[in-house]
């Protein structure tokens, strides 16, 4: 009956499209590291199908079906924007030290180039930070002399290392001997925490995506005709 054509019609404008976000996003932020091409197939994938509901409806004059299709093709085309931006945010750095070296009991004299590919690095007992003539935010926490290398793709750090080497008259080091850390007590909890605040992320956004689709989900089928879908 019509009751029974309105109910499901109501779950299914608001799961599916909640279900293809949901996917997605997580899709984006998890495993595009590894699979991007699978990714980006998949997601090919479920615009085609969700055109063919489009379409299908659209030939049947099926409004409940044209309005679906059109709905998870927005939600995979919202979602993304959104899985790109955590992915970048928390995931890529996450990434970056997992795959990456780590390295313990290293020298503060041993030359920067032959630990291009750390992530983690902690320093021999002998190693200490001379902040007499300069101040070194940060330096309260390297009595545990470990760090995480830092990524300076732009040379931002980089060029302010330099110019504390000037001012200071310290010796200029070539690039390559240029190794960036951020002092940390236990660099491990770092990777744990950029994971974490993935997780807590990816959760509202679809909590937040779940809110906005029962609003529109419940606009939509309200516009709809009470009949049988």
């Amino acid at each position: 009956n019509a009751g029974n054509a309105i109910i499901t019609a109501t779950l299914l404008l608001l799961l599916l499209p909640w279900t293809a976000f949901s996917l997605t996003l997580c899709l984006f932020v998890f495993a595009f590291k590894d699979f991007g091409p699978l990714i980006w197939g998949l997601i090919a994938c479920s615009e085609l199908l969700a055109l063919l509901v489009l379409g299908l409806g659209s030939a049947r004059r099926q409004q409940a079906q044209v309005l679906l299709g059109c709905l998870v093709i927005a939600s995979i085309l919202a979602a993304i924007p959104a899985g790109e931006y955590i992915e970048s945010t928390f995931m890529d750095e996450y990434w970056r030290l997992g795959y990456g070296a780590v390295y313990e009991g290293v020298s503060p004299l041993s030359p920067g180039a032959s630990y291009l590919d750390a992530s983690f690095m902690a320093f021999d007992k002998t190693a200490y930070i001379d902040a007499r003539s300069f101040a070194c935010l940060g330096s309260q926490d390297a009595a545990g002399g470990s760090g995480v290398v830092l990524s300076d793709s732009d040379g931002i750090f980089t060029r302010a290392a330099r110019m504390a080497q000037s001012v200071n008259g310290f010796g200029i080091l070539p690039d390559a001997q240029i190794l960036l850390l951020v002092w940390m007590h236990e660099p491990g909890l770092y990777a744990e925490s950029l994971h974490a605040s993935a997780l807590t992320f990816v959760g509202l956004t679809i909590l937040a995506f779940l809110m906005l689709g029962l609003c529109v989900g419940q606009c939509a089928v309200q516009s709809l005709p009470r009949r049988k879908f």
